[in-house]
């Protein structure tokens, strides 16, 4: 319920992972619609392997969503809403998860 252009920025740290590959542009549009044109946004998830669904081993109750993307497809789709500023990798010390590392991308909502 916020109005258009209310942020001048906006950060989802490891929580935008959760939300479904089919959803994800419509989450996008709405960080988008909220934000002030040249406002910044910070994105923090995990990735670099292709997820979108449960992992078999999680013991949470219910089991969470885990939707992780190839490097190159969250620039693709980040791109295609914000001008992609900065992607970087970030290696996680020995991780569970064989190709998963960190990914953080720094975005720009157009300037009017």
């Amino acid at each position: 319920d916020f109005p258009d252009a209310r942020f001048d920025a906006v950060y989802a740290l490891s929580c935008l992972l959760h939300v479904p590959k089919a959803d994800l542009s419509t989450a996008l549009l709405e960080i988008k619609r909220v934000m002030a044109p040249g406002g910044l946004f910070f994105i923090g998830v995990y990735g670099g392997v292709e997820q979108d669904g449960p992992w078999e081993d999680d013991k949470h109750v219910p089991r969470r969503h885990f939707a992780l993307y190839l490097d190159d497809q969250i620039t693709k789709i980040a791109g295609s809403y914000f001008i992609l500023r900065d992607f970087r990798t970030i290696a996680l010390p020995e991780s569970k998860r064989s190709g998963i590392h960190y990914q953080r991308l720094i975005l720009q909502k157009e300037a009017d």
